[in-house]
């Protein structure tokens, strides 16, 4: 722990003592005490005021991460609050002044506390959601990773055992990518990866699921998809790639994909089974000259 840590926490604490000590004093020394309040009364509000001063020292030292003013504006409150409410029984003052200005501020510190503790859920919710949703999205393309894969497949596959309907999925690998590297350059084959992630991205529906699985290979997930509807949709997409021209500076070129097709089936892990026979298939297209679809 650094000095700077050390000096916020004395901060703290003579701020805390600032408003306690002169306000003592000056209660003490205008008002006559109260000899009918009880002692435990007095110690019970005093405690509930340290103890709100410690948790607000604690907020501003050690979660500085908590951005919630609110929360601790509300425990000073409570901390003022409680501390004039025990003045207010210890001393006799006129119309009861700490008393309902004690009883006043707590009632306020607790709602602001309140208020403030549900924003900061809500936000650190929010945070928390944007961390999981950066973390399961590619970077260069945009679409959903292999984590998201991994974890929607198989909400997927349960939407399928309940609405009774197919799955199919299809797995898209760019042919002879290490050429385009090797010839045109590593920024040249970011954007091929780009423009094919657009492509799928832009010509199926919202509730197809598109996932760069890594390098060249892409993964959809298709909901209420037969296999012969897949099959369709992999003949849509080679033709759609193949029609895409990449134009440089000095030349142009044109690339092809080869795809495995498979539907899932009950019983069978689609991260698996499916997701293997898939593979199979997409090997074969590839070892038969590739720019086609197989079903696997």
């Amino acid at each position: 722990m650094t000095s700077k840590f050390y000096q916020r926490i004395v901060f703290y604490v003579l701020v805390l003592v600032g408003v306690i000590v002169p306000l003592i004093w000056f209660v003490h020394s205008m008002f006559p005490r109260n000899n009918s309040a009880h002692w435990l009364v007095i110690l019970n509000y005093f405690l509930l005021s340290i103890l709100n001063g410690i948790f607000w020292i604690v907020k501003n030292v050690f979660w500085q991460e908590m951005k919630s003013l609110l929360f601790s504006l509300g425990v000073f409150f409570n901390f003022i609050g409680f501390l004039l409410l025990a003045l207010g029984v210890a001393y006799v003052t006129p119309v009861e002044f700490f008393t309902v200005w004690g009883s006043l501020l707590s009632v306020i510190g607790l709602l602001v506390t309140a208020f403030g503790w549900l924003r900061w859920v809500q936000y650190s919710t929010a945070v928390t959601q944007g961390f999981k949703l950066q973390s399961e999205k590619d970077l260069l393309t945009s679409l959903l990773n292999r984590r998201a894969w991994i974890r929607q497949a198989n909400v997927d596959v349960l939407q399928a055992i309940k609405t009774q309907t197919s799955l199919s999925l299809l797995l898209i690998d760019i042919d002879d990518f290490k050429i385009i590297n090797d010839q045109y350059g590593h920024d040249t084959g970011d954007q091929v990866l780009k423009k094919i992630a657009s492509i799928l991205t832009m010509n199926f529906r919202k509730t197809d699921r598109i996932y760069r699985w890594g390098g060249e290979e892409f993964v959809m997930l298709f909901p209420m998809v037969s296999i012969r509807e897949a099959q369709l949709i992999a003949d849509k997409i080679l033709t759609l790639v193949h029609e895409q021209v990449f134009k440089l500076e000095n030349s142009s070129f044109q690339i092809t994909v080869s795809i495995g097709v498979a539907q899932w089936q009950i019983g069978e892990s689609i991260t698996n089974g499916t997701f293997k026979r898939a593979d199979r298939a997409l090997y074969e297209a590839k070892k038969q000259g590739k720019n086609r679809a197989l079903v696997g």
